[in-house]
């Protein structure tokens, strides 16, 4: 688990980025290849008025997640791949629990990784090669950023000194802010090149509903099926790897 996945583990935590090993599924044509869902259907974008901006912006979303303790969703991640016209795409659920935990299974193909975050450790699980790597949650800067995503603080994936509220869209009649920026400088250190970044933002939840990284991957997070504050127990963030299987620290100690 390079530090360039980690961040994407993250944006998939905000974007509603850990999940259902079990649970998750993937969009397949009658030929078996995965494509994309429908994606969701975007009203115009409105431009911010001149009394709007991100502070404001910052403050009302702040408010709104006060109130928050858990999340579940579902979500799609897409990219692009060299030289073919289909992207590559991986779904399944996510579950956060402010400050516990959070899981997340992306599958394709049949295969589903799994991750499990939990204050201790940041779990990467490939039950198809009976391996699991993991990384010490103290770890500085990744362990952060997830910490950060337990918090639901989007903005922990951005450079703040880099936002700007482009105004207002809806994505399948959920109001959204638009909001660009770029990934933080400091993330070069593990491996993640600063990129441009889109984000809608719930206007009624302060939650991402999409994030569109605007690298030569194109990494797409699409988010649905929000739920907020359900009942999850303290147990789904707890991991042990069964005795059959490869237990490595990714970073060597």
């Amino acid at each position: 688990m390079t530090g360039k996945l980690a961040y994407e583990m993250t944006m998939g935590l905000f974007a509603g980025l850990i999940a259902l090993a079990g649970g998750a599924t993937e969009a397949k044509s009658a030929a078996g290849a995965p494509e994309l869902l429908a994606p969701p259907v975007e009203g115009p974008l409105v431009a911010a008025k001149p009394d709007e901006g991100m502070d404001r912006v910052q403050v009302i979303m702040a408010r709104k997640i006060s109130g928050l303790n858990s999340v579940t969703c579902d979500i799609e991640m897409s990219r692009k791949r060299k030289n073919r016209y289909k992207r590559k795409v991986y779904t399944g659920p996510v579950e956060i629990v402010r400050q516990q935990g959070a899981r997340l299974a992306q599958t394709r193909n049949g295969k589903t990784d799994e991750y499990v975050v939990n204050n201790d450790t940041i779990w990467s699980i490939d039950h198809n090669e009976k391996e699991a790597q993991f990384i010490p949650a103290s770890v500085p800067i990744v362990g952060a950023y997830l910490k950060e995503a337990m918090e639901f603080n989007i903005f922990a994936a951005m450079d703040q000194d880099t936002l700007k509220l482009r105004g207002s869209q809806t994505l399948d009649k959920e109001p959204c802010w638009v909001i660009d920026g770029k990934s933080p400088k400091k993330l070069s250190t593990v491996g993640v090149p600063v990129s441009k970044m889109r984000v809608w933002i719930s206007q009624n939840d302060g939650l991402p509903r999409k994030v569109n990284v605007l690298d030569e991957d194109d990494l797409i997070v699409t988010i649905r099926n929000v739920k907020l504050n359900p009942v999850i127990p303290a147990s789904r963030f707890n991991y042990s790897p069964p005795k059959n299987y490869k237990t490595k620290n990714i970073f060597g100690f």
